[in-house]
């Protein structure tokens, strides 16, 4: 019965040696994705208001407003396939 016991609390004892590790490892993914987030969302207000200027400028502006726009949402895009990737 000993021996048993001493499995089963060897076990045990795996367990919640991994069940810590992925404890600490969910939490600083969190951390990290919320961290990534934040950063997003600067961007994201960014190219709100890029997005506006837009309808308010000339042709030749527009068009370089346009192409800022771009580069920004595929940064977004990537940042947030990041996020997802974490999650």
């Amino acid at each position: 019965m000993s021996e048993l016991r001493d499995q089963l609390e060897e076990e045990v004892d795996q367990l919640r040696t991994l069940r810590d590790e992925l404890n600490v490892q969910l939490h600083l993914a969190g951390q990290e994705a919320r961290d990534q987030w934040d950063r997003l969302e600067r961007g994201w207000h960014h190219i709100e208001g890029k997005a506006k200027q837009i309808g308010e400028a000339s042709d030749d502006v527009a068009h370089e407003v346009r192409e800022t726009l771009h580069v920004l949402a595929d940064q977004l895009r990537g940042g947030y396939e990041r996020i997802k990737s974490l999650l």
